[in-house]
């Protein structure tokens, strides 16, 4: 019986031990379990990267097929559409920077014969449009900025020749004075016994051709003295000068303000010559120009040929889709 309990108690001992090595190794199995599902987690990781990877190489190996059997097969008519297309949109750009008609009208008129030599259905529509936009160009007109500038520019060089008013007489009419008058003692010398009444008569009529009288319609400026010339010429340079800077920044109120002011400075400083009358008249003509140049709308082209090119392409599309659906 002694023997018995020993063998139970040596039993329950081992019993005991066999649990907890049954513990350890259920907890040793959870712990795989657990490591064993992070690293399939990370494998599906893995294997999901390499598939999009793998689709993404796949979709550029695609598109570029695409591109090389395009470049093959683009065609004469392709050329041509892609050069009309840039010429069209070059005239927009053009318009805009340059801020004239001129070349966007050559490359529209460029655009429209390239255009011409095409034999494709639907260009009559792309034509209707560039015809439009070239119509509003020629209408719009164009400003001859620079010729008005240079214009302006030769007015203000020709001022240091013109003859400003003076109360003196130039020396011709001084030589005439003095002649008359020598002239005018001589005879009075011969005359000295004559009545007083015949002398006042002749020394009348001697003042009356030395006196010449000018009807002016504005009241008359005191002569200007020689240190004031050059202010009154440099004055008149400069409303000419900022005429012709109001031309490039298009400031039509500045320009013709720049005018008048010249043109009052020339009417009361300057004598009436032929060459101030020549340069009032350019004056007067210019400020009746305009220097704004207005800018027509030339997208309507644009839009009509990049239409027309997507129509076409998604036509071709369809049309090698169904070629391909067709063969056995």
């Amino acid at each position: 019986m002694f023997q018995m309990k020993a063998q139970l108690k040596d039993n329950s001992v081992k019993l005991d031990s066999l649990e907890d090595l049954a513990d350890r190794t259920a907890k040793s199995l959870d712990m795989f379990s657990v490591k064993s599902k992070k690293f399939e987690s990370i494998q599906d990781e893995l294997i999901r990267s390499t598939d999009d990877h793998i689709n993404s190489l796949q979709l550029q190996l695609t598109a570029q097929g695409a591109r090389l059997a395009e470049l093959g097969s683009t065609s004469r008519s392709d050329w041509y559409l892609s050069e009309a297309a840039y010429l069209v949109r070059l005239a927009s750009q053009r318009l805009q920077t340059e801020r004239s008609t001129k070349n966007p009208l050559a490359l529209l008129l460029q655009a429209d014969r390239i255009l011409l030599n095409l034999n494709e259905e639907g260009l009559l529509s792309v034509r209707t449009a560039i015809a439009d936009d070239v119509a509003s160009l020629r209408l719009a007109g164009s400003v001859d900025i620079e010729g008005i500038v240079l214009e302006l520019n030769a007015l203000a060089k020709q001022i240091n020749q013109l003859e400003l008013l003076r109360l003196s007489l130039d020396s011709s009419e001084a030589n005439l004075v003095g002649e008359t008058l020598s002239a005018d003692g001589v005879h009075i010398s011969e005359i000295t016994d004559s009545s007083v009444d015949s002398l006042t008569e002749q020394f009348k009529r001697h003042l009356a051709s030395l006196v010449k009288v000018r009807e002016r319609k504005s009241i008359i400026e005191p002569a200007l003295s020689y240190s004031e010339e050059s202010v009154v010429r440099s004055n008149l340079k400069l409303f000419l000068h900022q005429a012709a800077n109001s031309v490039l920044r298009e400031e039509q109120a500045v320009f013709e303000l720049s005018l008048k002011n010249a043109s009052d400075l020339l009417r009361i400083y300057f004598s009436d010559t032929s060459s101030s009358r020549q340069i009032n008249s350019r004056i007067s003509h210019l400020k009746e120009v305009a220097v704004v140049q207005m800018l027509p709308d030339i997208n309507g082209s644009i839009s009509a040929i990049e239409t027309f090119i997507i129509v076409r392409q998604s036509r071709l599309i369809k049309a090698d889709a169904s070629e391909i659906i067709d063969k056995p």
